[in-house]
């Protein structure tokens, strides 16, 4: 009748994903119930309220037949993609295609130069559909959600502009595959398309006839551009102006042909003329003049000559070159005027800014918005190209714009941890990613590596790691170029670059980089000076998702040591050097040891911030986890419940990370055996998970894997074991076969199927996994040695104990010297052991095993701590089978009393061990006393576990046999 358990269970992963450090993810926007629902319920009543394309292009003609043909192309096809050379028009025929799509679903334009630019028009996608999320989901999360909308939407129509290298698409396409949205592709690559399998269109240039209806069209511009009145703001001053005399008709056929049908060659000549008053033969003639051929000219003589006429214009020169370092997207005009208005002499003023926008406006060489301004690529290129031989376009003049044009964005981009400036953020990052591919590394300043610092901290901050590292890595090589590599702005770069790498799950990269970090703060600073301990802090964190727990330890001690010292003991590093090493402890085995420095650490935190501040409330979450983790539940579930409610008032119901607050609470109250209130409530927290967050997000996974849990200790196996299946599944396709939470997903697997007594399929899952865990960590990593114990279970409920024993004793022996005879996973080892031989006879070598163990445990977790009291509760069913009943008994009888002061009269742990009282009655003479527990268990059981539980079973056969022996007796 013992519960007598070996090895591991099923581990529930990750109910809460307690974090010591203090960074969770943490917005402190609130986001009140239903702002996250489903993506499938935010929906648009029709296309005009989800559209936010260019201006239709005015005048256009002469691409009706292009127009057919991607309407053809969409009748059969999802993806389009159009690609031609630069300034062909690819632009402005998306624009003109999409506009006809606004009556057929929501239609949403992309400017796709890089993956960050995608993600962030796909975030923006988001952020329109539910204004309320701008400044508090971040851009990662925005762009997950948004890529969720539109594969449970139909009928929408995208444009991703200017797409630059076909990889950048794959994903979203797969994504996206099987959904009936359509998405038409900009591009001047023609080649990379075929693997994706999508269709294809040439856009070639305009025909003759249609190139002089173009021009004509342009040349007939309204008032002559002094009559027009002086703009009060930029809106004012884009307007193009001017009269022009009407060329002839010959002139403007023979300009088309020169221009051989280029679109923006066209509208620059076309804006030339107007405000020049040029005759078209002279502007004709002066095209000519450098080749004197007649054969079709190149766009870049057409901009030549259009620079070339606005020399008269030197701030509209100046801000030109100026605009050519940045992303052609739209640029606010607010960030024009801002920056202008600090600039030095000789470069764009706030005075000259609109006069400026007005001349590069009539000249075709800006598109103006309401309240932006954009430049083609092909100008910008052109105009940043240095040419040494072209007075306008010298090397100095090319250099001086690209600093200016880095020192205003410097000067914009916002802070990076502020929620409320992730909108701006949003609209200056492309211009800032942009103006990294076209400068070379070589020019870059102090002022260039501290704009890439702080664009990639903020993708970093908003899921993009992989994208923040081309940058942090340059801004890092800039400031060892010009300061040097003990600057310490050259090592707080460095360790950008290393957390970026932790970010991105490339760990043994960010450790190498944080020990470079480390080594060099300790050679060039005072060995306590405060950036050295933080650097420590940080390299610990690192050796400890690297498993190198230990070293870990060390350092976070040192480091906790000095910060008191140096800082002080409430000083905010010193509280954060203190919660990582209360982790390091739970990592470690160690949570008595974590438990007061947590205690410390909130009280620290409240104080200095309050108590519903983010930090105070993700150190209180973590007390609660350790408070968990030693057993102490009636601490725990009410820190718990403290947390929960306030981050419901602080940030709303659905925010994750008060379904985080909301899991964990669940998990604790599982561990009480309260499953009539953690089963629902893990149950809703999964479905809020889902909604929230979608199917596949690794916090819904754990929802899973926790709900499983539950309907396991419920005795709903089959639920748990289709739920425990699709973790597996689910883990293995998002995150590979050797992941951590992969290979715990599996063991979970392996626990319910030995639960459910499939000993075979259990036993194939243990054996893979010491055999991966051995390949990945090593014969004597402590996770190798738990899957070890596991295999040994399994070869043990096969009935072969012969193969299980060796592994056992191979186990003790290896925990005892890597971890140490008190380490938690020691005392697992050695009490899986001692069943181990009792199960084959030999207590006279279990029983004295136990005992120790049993006083290491009390020593270690304390005598009311659950795994001390199976312990105490194994060691009296070893004095039973030796025959020891009165020890047996007292032993019994002291652990059923401890048991339900714990975890109360009704957990299934508390009947197993009034079974096992019971049986140790019967067998010491006291019938009578069995008889009475009997009768009264099989009741509990009957109501808590149901008729069919094992358990339950067991007593009602125990107790038949009993009730008719005793009336056998009478």
């Amino acid at each position: 009748m013992s519960d007598f358990s070996i090895g591991g269970g099923p581990v529930a992963s990750g109910h809460g994903r307690i974090s010591g450090t203090g960074n969770v993810n943490f917005h402190g926007s609130v986001l009140h119930a239903g702002s996250l629902r489903h993506v499938s319920e935010v929906g648009v009543r029709g296309g005009y309220e989800l559209a936010n394309l260019p201006p239709e292009p005015s005048p256009f003609v002469g691409r009706d037949h292009a127009l057919d043909k991607l309407r053809e192309f969409f009748a059969t096809a999802r993806i389009v993609v159009v690609h031609g050379l630069g300034g062909m028009g690819k632009t402005t025929l998306a624009a003109a295609f999409a506009q006809t799509q606004l009556e057929s679903g929501p239609t949403w334009w992309i400017t796709a130069g890089s993956p960050a630019s995608i993600d962030s028009g796909l975030a923006d996608l988001i952020y329109t559909l539910q204004p309320e999320l701008a400044g508090s989901l971040p851009m990662g999360e925005a762009t997950s959600r948004a890529r969720r909308w539109l594969v449970e939407h139909d009928d929408w129509f995208i444009v991703l502009d200017d797409v630059t290298d076909p990889e950048d698409l794959a994903t979203l396409l797969r994504f996206l595959k099987g959904n009936t949205g359509r998405i038409l592709v900009t591009t001047r690559l023609s080649y990379g398309w075929h693997q994706l399998g999508v269709a294809q269109m040439e856009l070639g240039p305009l025909s003759a006839d249609a190139s002089a209806e173009l021009l004509a069209a342009l040349s007939n511009g309204p008032a002559d551009a002094e009559d027009a009145p002086e703009p009060s703001d930029p809106a004012n001053a884009v307007r193009g102006s001017g009269r022009l005399n009407s060329p002839e008709t010959a002139e403007l056929s023979g300009l088309a042909l020169d221009l051989g049908g280029l679109p923006l060659a066209l509208r620059l000549a076309s804006a030339l003329l107007r405000q020049s008053g040029m005759p078209t033969a002279e502007y004709r003639r002066r095209l000519k003049e450098p080749t004197g051929s007649p054969a079709p000219l190149l766009a870049s003589e057409v901009i030549n000559r259009t620079l070339s006429a606005l020399t008269e214009h030197p701030s509209a020169l100046s801000l030109l070159r100026v605009l050519s370092w940045y992303s052609h997207q739209p640029l606010p005009m607010e960030f024009l005027l801002s920056s202008a208005s600090g600039a030095p002499s000789g470069d764009v003023t706030l005075k000259s800014i609109t006069r400026a926008l007005r001349a590069l406006g009539q000249y075709g060489l800006v598109h103006l918005g309401d309240d932006s301004v954009s430049v083609h690529r092909y100008v910008q290129t052109l105009v940043r190209t240095a040419d040494d031989n072209d007075p306008l376009r010298t090397t100095t003049l090319v250099a001086r714009s690209l600093k200016t044009a880095t020192k205003w964005l410097d000067r914009h981009v916002p802070p990076v941890h502020d929620p409320r400036s992730w909108h701006r953020w949003q609209i200056l990052l492309p211009h800032v990613t942009t103006l990294a591919d076209r400068s070379a590394p070589a020019w870059d300043t102090t002022v260039t590596a501290h704009l890439l610092n702080r664009a990639g901290l903020f993708l970093c901050e908003q899921g993009n790691p992989r994208e923040a590292l081309p940058l942090l890595e340059r801004a890092y090589a800039t400031y060892r170029r010009i300061l040097h590599d003990e600057h310490p702005a050259a090592l707080a770069a460095l360790g950008n670059i290393a957390r970026a790498h932790q970010a991105a799950g490339e760990v043994n990269k960010a450790v190498t980089t944080f020990r470079c970090v480390v080594e060099t703060c300790e050679r060039s600073l005072p060995l306590d000076h405060a950036v050295t301990l933080g650097c420590q802090v940080d390299l610990a964190g690192a050796l400890l998702a690297l498993g190198s727990t230990d070293e870990a330890i060390r350092l976070l001690e040192h480091a906790v040591y000095g910060s008191r010292r140096t800082l002080g003991h409430d000083h905010h590093e010193t509280l954060t050097a203190m919660a990582n090493l209360a982790y390091a402890y739970e990592v470690a085995g160690r949570p008595t040891d974590a438990v007061p420095l947590l205690e410390t650490t909130l009280a620290g935190r409240a104080g200095r911030l309050g108590a519903d501040h983010p930090t105070t409330l993700v150190t209180r979450h973590n007390l609660a986890g350790a408070y968990h983790s030693v057993g102490a539940l009636q601490r725990a579930i009410p820190l718990f419940e403290e947390n929960l409610g306030i981050r419901v008032r602080v940030l709303g119901g659905d925010h994750p990370e008060t379904l985080t607050s909301r899991n964990s609470l669940a998990y604790a109250l599982l561990s009480a055996g309260d499953i009539d209130e953690a089963l629902p409530t893990l149950q809703a927290t999964l479905g809020d998970r889902e909604r929230v967050l979608g199917p596949d997000a690794p916090d819904t996974i754990t929802s899973r894997s926790n709900l499983a849990a539950a309907y396991r200790e419920a005795g709903d196996h089959s639920r748990a074991l289709a739920l425990f299946a699709q973790t597996l599944r689910d883990c293995e396709g998002l995150l590979g076969p050797d992941h951590p939470d992969t290979l715990a997903a599996r063991q979970n697997l392996a626990g319910i199927y030995r639960a459910t007594g499939r000993y075979d399929d259990a036993l194939s899952l243990f054996e893979l996994l010491s055999s991966q865990k051995e390949r990945l960590l090593g014969p004597d990593h402590q996770d190798t040695l738990a899957a070890r114990s596991n295999l040994a279970a399994a070869y043990w409920e096969r009935g072969d104990v012969d193969r299980a024993l060796p592994l056992l004793e191979r186990e003790v022996e290896a925990c005892d010297l890597q971890l140490g005879r008190l380490h938690p996973d020691t005392l697992a080892a050695r009490a899986n052991l001692s069943l181990a031989l009792l199960t084959l006879g030999q207590t006279d070598r279990a029983v004295p095993l136990l005992e120790q163990i049993n006083d290491d445990h009390e020593h270690v977790l304390g005598r009311d701590h659950p795994a001390t009291l199976t312990i105490a509760n194994n060691l009296a069913g070893a004095y039973h089978r030796a025959d020891r009943l009165e020890e047996a008994v007292a032993l019994y009888e002291d652990t059923l009393a401890r048991r339900m002061g714990l975890l109360g009269s009704h957990h299934p742990d508390v009947l197993a061990s009034r079974s096992n009282l019971s049986g140790v009655y019967l067998d010491s003479g006291r019938r009578q006393e069995a008889i009475t527990l009997s009768r009264e268990l099989l009741t509990q059981c009957e109501e808590v576990l149901g008729e069919d539980n094992p358990l339950t079973r067991t007593v009602r056969r125990n107790l038949k046999a009993l009730t008719r022996t005793e009336v056998e007796d009478g």
